[in-house]
């Protein structure tokens, strides 16, 4: 039988690349030639390699007829990726030259993977050398059919193990995908692998063979060869990464570590990575890819691999600034939380990363751990200031790239984010600072004032939570009105449940509430003005009370002075602490519910009551026309007298409280999570595609 003719017939293509030494390639020849599987061609291809191997490979294809070694005549670095080669087996398997393989690896991988029709078959790796590390190593279990993606990437121990060497492929699938035997793949390629497990219908694991793995110094290396490798092993981490990001997987962080630990220097690259405890750092000579650069990430010929796989267009990436999800319960945090919630329920197929300097509480950020959603923190730990510098400046190394934009949820962005490439959206709540600089620090209102601007001037488009921001946006930075899009608010499900008897029964007893009472919810400021509330309180003759639910300030103490002054203590309950699961019933049990604030950006307590069928009074004077709507009633947030009528008004005449209530829950629909999502992807839409 002829070479020709045995390699027709061969059931597995080995791919061995010849480089090393020659008592390893030896061995390793020598381990797949004495496969209990007879049924094998073996290729072995140069790659720049010494007369010396050249020599061994060329004695071992005249010995046996199953072993090709392939030449490749080219003079350039790059010229074996550039080559082609077929291999003729059903199967394909890629073995390092300073590797080898148990007896029986083939014939158990070639059974596995035949009996169950998966496209990879996969081994356990066994690794020897000094330099070992167990997280190097994996064993896999127990056989089993694997379909899932994640499954898939979990199961072969991917990436603290880089490998597609202790694997079996089906030849037809790598053709099918165009996956193509001149790509260096024995380099840890792990974007080949990457690629291989994404487009593979099904993994099958097999445990009673092994992949032996010499780890190498490579350090040791000659120079020309230990350039080309952490080359290689540069742009094959950052294809991975990206293709990682782009279809949604989990992985080790490590890697995003070593792509980014590089200096430019004086024209040189410098790539830093953490081995056995020391830190070695390598230059390579010529510039390699930047991962963040002006342009985000560009498709280079090297990366012609990338330039392949799937693009999934309909997918969008989107990053957010999450401090305020995983710190505040109210305020800009509801708005975040409900934000999220609302893009994963609507636009499951985007993916959502989380930015925040540290976990925050668990109670806040378990409400945002939903399918499609990841929370980022810092690579390394931060404290004090440092979580503020990495919110402001450090964030930017570690949004991917192919990111689609990044959502400053709270009127910021990261300083540095113009010099990513990432398109950016930010929303503006208010500009009370500007417009009332006398309820804010002076610090507080530079740093605020600088902030804000600097976003909206570097933001692809602003998010205004109601067309009074819009205009303030437009007044005191002079952003032009096209640059702004209004998107409001809704609030949580919560208030538009009705809640039990019970429920109510039990949260009378708790805080020995009143049979009737005005309800006001917000913080105890000045800008809030309740006062307000309890001045129009002592114009009202009849036994009404008020119960305020809000955050203790300087101010509660004027408050509950004025009520002592006139007689009025006995008559007002408030709150700090309360709970947000506590808000519904409080709303429900409530007369009517008065909101006399001087300025808000939106006023979600006002959609809050109206979805719990509450009758509401609101302020003149800034948005909360926008929220409550036409039928709620307004008052000038410094006349007692006119909200002490509008009470009466509406606590005798039932009528005209049933009307404002069934309006108001009419107006409101507009705010549902539905048309919020909508106009948010729309604003999302107009970015990416411009």
């Amino acid at each position: 039988m002829n070479k020709t003719e045995m390699t027709t017939k061969a059931l597995v293509s080995v791919i061995v690349v010849a480089d090393g030494d020659k008592a390893l390639l030896s061995r390793c020849v020598d381990s797949i030639l004495k496969q209990t599987l007879r049924q094998i061609e073996v290729l072995i291809v140069e790659d720049r390699t010494s007369c010396e191997l050249v020599g061994v490979a060329e004695d071992y294809a005249q010995r046996d007829e199953r072993v090709r070694f392939l030449r490749v005549d080219v003079d350039d670095f790059d010229g074996f990726r550039k080559s082609r080669f077929d291999a003729n087996g059903e199967f394909v398997a890629y073995i390092n030259a300073h590797d080898w393989i148990d007896e029986r690896y083939l014939e158990k991988l070639y059974e596995a993977i035949s009996r169950t029709g998966a496209d990879i078959a996969c081994a356990g790796v066994e690794v020897e050398g000094v330099l070992a590390h167990n997280k190097d190593a994996f064993e896999i279990k127990h056989e089993c059919l694997i379909h899932e993606m994640q499954a898939k990437f979990d199961a072969v121990n991917c990436p603290n193990s880089f490998m597609i060497q202790n694997k079996l492929f089906r030849n037809s699938f790598l053709k099918q995908t165009k996956i193509h035997m001149h790509d260096r793949s024995l380099l840890e390629m792990s974007d080949f692998l990457i690629r291989t497990l994404y487009e593979a219908n099904s993994l099958v694991t097999v445990s009673e063979v092994k992949y032996h793995r010499l780890l190498i110094n490579y350090a040791r290396m000659e120079y020309w060869t230990r350039k080309r490798y952490l080359k290689d092993v540069y742009l094959s981490r950052k294809r991975f990464v990206i293709f990682a990001d782009r279809i949604g997987l989990q992985f080790d962080a490590r890697l995003r570590t070593i792509i980014r630990r590089k200096i430019e220097l004086w024209g040189k690259t410098f790539l830093t990575e953490e081995y056995s405890g020391r830190r070695i750092t390598y230059r390579l000579f010529g510039l390699l890819p930047v991962w963040h650069s002006p342009l985000g990430v560009s498709v280079r010929e090297e990366d012609s691999a990338l330039a392949a796989w799937p693009e999934h267009k309909e997918r969008m990436t989107i990053a957010f600034d999450a401090k305020r999800i995983t710190h505040n319960a109210t305020g800009l945090g509801n708005y975040g939380r409900m934000m999220v919630d609302m893009l994963v329920k609507m636009a499951p197929d985007n993916r959502y990363l989380l930015y925040t300097p540290d976990p925050g509480r668990d109670d806040l950020r378990r409400r945002s751990a939903l399918p499609h959603v990841t929370f980022c923190y810092p690579e390394r730990h931060r404290r004090g200031m440092g979580k503020a510098l990495w919110r402001s400046l450090g964030v930017c190394r570690e949004i991917p790239a192919h990111t689609s934009l990044f959502h400053g949820l709270s009127g910021e962005l990261p300083l540095w984010l113009g010099g990513t490439g990432i398109h950016s959206v930010v929303t503006i709540h208010d500009l009370i600072f500007l417009r009332y600089p006398s309820y804010y620090k002076f610090f507080d209102r530079k740093i605020y004032a600088y902030k804000y601007r600097r976003a909206c001037e570097i933001a692809d488009r602003i998010i205004a939570i109601s067309e009074t921001t819009k205009q303030d946006i437009m007044t005191y930075f002079h952003i032009p009105e096209e640059k702004i899009d209004v998107v409001y608010q809704g609030c949580d499900k919560s208030f538009k449940q009705p809640v039990s008897s019970e429920a109510k029964r039990l949260l009378r007893e708790k805080y020995n509430l009143p049979e009737h009472f005005i309800l006001y919810v917000g913080s105890i400021e000045e800008r809030k003005n309740l006062l307000l509330v309890v001045k129009a309180l002592a114009r009202i003759g009849e036994p009404l009370h008020v119960v305020a639910l809000g955050k203790h300030t300087p101010y509660e103490d004027e408050v509950r002075k004025f009520a002592e002054e006139n007689n009025l203590m006995d008559r007002l309950h408030i709150f700090n602490g309360v709970l947000f699961s506590e808000l519904p019933v409080f709303y429900q049990m409530a007369d009517v519910f008065v909101y006399p604030s001087r300025f808000e950006g939106f006023g979600i307590p006002m959609i809050e009551a109206a979805n719990c069928g509450v009758p509401t009074i609101g302020a003149t004077g800034s948005c909360l026309e926008e929220a409550g709507g036409p039928d709620a009633m307004y008052v000038n947030p410094d006349d007692p007298k006119e909200l002490a009528q509008c009470i009466q008004r509406v606590l005798h005449d039932p009528e005209l409280a049933q009307k404002m209530v069934e309006r108001g829950k009419a107006y409101v629909a507009r705010f549902e999570p539905d048309v919020l999502a909508k106009d948010l992807l729309t604003v999302y839409e107009k970015v990416v595609k411009a």
